[in-house]
């Protein structure tokens, strides 16, 4: 995946945001579903350092989408996102595909190596 190339629904709003401010902006049933999301990622914090790496603002990216009121533009950030996990899932096939080959033809040539050493060892013994 290119760096340069991120659908814009999907890429991470890198604006500074007042917390408070857009706390204010929730439902309380979306300030409780936002927080929900990001107790949970906290959590994992394996999960949450790549998260922030990749996107530091991702608790404002999550209330974000809480705070959307039209549900036609948040289809189509859902559409992108499901877009995209299908491009890296294509991606991830085709690097796992190359690995198995890769794999495969080095272990067929580590035989054949290892075939011809023996070969010669045993026609050293045999002429000493």
């Amino acid at each position: 995946l290119s760096p340069k190339k991120k659908p814009r629904s999907v890429s991470c709003r890198d604006e500074e945001f007042n917390g408070s401010f857009l706390q204010s902006q929730l439902s309380q049933s979306g300030a409780i579903a936002a927080q929900s999301i990001t107790e949970e990622i906290s959590k994992d914090e394996a999960k949450r350092v790549v998260i922030e790496r990749a996107c530091p603002q991702w608790k404002e990216n999550v209330e974000y989408s809480f705070r959307r009121k039209d549900s036609e533009g948040l289809e189509n950030a859902l559409n992108e996102v499901k877009k995209e996990r299908q491009r890296l899932k294509d991606a991830r096939d085709r690097i796992l595909q190359a690995f198995l080959e890769r794999s495969s033809t080095l272990d067929v040539y580590e035989t054949a190596i290892e075939g011809s050493l023996k070969r010669l060892a045993e026609k050293k013994n045999d002429s000493t």
